[in-house]
């Protein structure tokens, strides 16, 4: 990739919405102080999954 193709890209992107990146943090914030986690089980042995209760009991998480 050239320093021209990715100027390119760069200036073709769209604006980023703050507001998303805000609701983002927001969410981290509610996880990080949340409570106990709950596991979630996969096929996948590798894969260590799990949602905090702040996070399922969140009514904007649908």
């Amino acid at each position: 990739m050239t320093p021209e193709l990715l100027a390119a890209d760069t200036a073709a992107e769209p604006e980023t919405d703050e507001s998303s990146v805000q609701g983002i943090l927001a969410g981290i914030v509610l996880d990080a102080r949340s409570g106990r986690r709950i596991p979630i089980t996969t096929p996948q042995q590798q894969a260590d999954l799990g949602i905090t209760e702040g996070a399922a009991a969140s009514p904007d998480v649908a």
